[in-house]
């Protein structure tokens, strides 16, 4: 098996089928073969940020996770503007993880003035 026969497979065996993007020259061979084979059902987006909103949208709705693919390079930098917000509104208890009630527990007392 070749790699990109293996990544819509993978995601096929992961109880998956719906992915959200844009294809690319990184992509392109494995969105193809999985879309031809009848593994995935594309949906194609006009933007890498709206690629990430749209699976995160689609997490949200029906429980499953969202899969969104991009190209390399500024595609893949797009993602990031799109990935700030979801990781700040997926956080129940925190804003940042230095806030997280774990990691409070774990912190060193002030150091005292000698």
């Amino acid at each position: 098996m070749r790699v990109f026969e293996a990544i819509p497979e993978l995601i096929r065996r992961s109880d998956l089928r719906v992915v959200f993007g844009l294809v690319g020259s990184a992509n392109v061979a494995w969105v193809g073969h999985g879309v031809r084979e009848g593994m995935l059902d594309w949906v194609r987006t006009r933007h890498e940020e709206t690629s990430v909103a749209a699976a995160s949208a689609y997490s949200k709705v029906t429980g499953k996770v969202g899969v969104a693919t991009t190209t390399l390079g500024p595609g893949f930098a797009n993602t990031v503007n799109a990935s700030r917000p979801l990781s700040t509104t997926t956080c129940r208890s925190c804003s940042s993880p230095a806030s997280h009630p774990a990691v409070r527990a774990r912190r060193l007392p002030a150091a005292q003035p000698a």
